[in-house]
């Protein structure tokens, strides 16, 4: 399941990713509560809950989905001709694969990804709004 990969070799969040919602959504630290560190989720008095990940994480997230997808691609057959099939892997190599998706998924695109993944919205970028070290989202 590809959510999964939104967990995976994942680090929990931390105070700090607590301080950057805190400035996100102009409030104290008092009014965070952690709903689940593993998945990244906070509840902000007055919000919807919200997701935060690191630059750092969402790189990893990114290296888990292409894994995942090649993963799905091993699972399938093509028919070339009557008696002829081959799997996938047997075609596409993995390390041609990962090239070609890491073409695809931009950081544009792996925000919508993690988006629906979440069925949440992309909010804003962290404290260091420009800089792109934190990435929110809102529940929708």
């Amino acid at each position: 399941m590809m959510k999964q990969c939104l967990y995976k070799s994942i680090e929990k969040a931390d105070l700090n990713m607590e301080k950057v919602l805190a400035d996100v959504f102009d409030t104290n630290l008092g009014s965070i509560d952690i709903v689940d560190s593993e998945k990244h989720c906070f509840k902000i008095e007055e919000e919807d809950e919200v997701f935060i990940y690191s630059k750092e994480d969402i790189d990893i997230i990114g290296l888990n989905i292409i894994d995942h997808l090649y993963d799905e691609l091993c699972k399938k057959d093509v028919v070339l001709a009557e008696d002829i099939s081959m799997n996938l892997s047997d075609l596409v190599g993995k390390e041609a694969f990962e090239k070609k998706m890491q073409d695809v998924f931009v950081e544009e695109f792996l925000l919508k990804l993690i988006g629906k993944l979440l069925d949440s919205e992309y909010y804003k970028e962290g404290e260091n709004v420009g800089k792109g070290n934190y990435f929110v989202w809102k529940k929708l």
